[in-house]
């Protein structure tokens, strides 16, 4: 790909300003698979810092 002078930065893409880690992957994972979570059904839980609100 080739550099076309713009410096990608997180902030730049993602309204929390940093990409996800594991561990916040995880932890929404683990959530799901939870009790916490047994009347959470057809739904989609985007865990994406914010990128699909642009």
């Amino acid at each position: 790909m080739a550099n076309d002078g713009v410096n990608f930065k997180p902030g730049n893409a993602y309204s929390i300003g940093e990409f996800t880690t594991p561990d916040q992957q995880a932890s929404a994972i683990a959530f799901l698979a939870s009790n916490d979570a047994s009347f959470v059904t057809g739904t989609e839980l985007i865990v994406d810092g914010g990128w699909t609100a642009q």
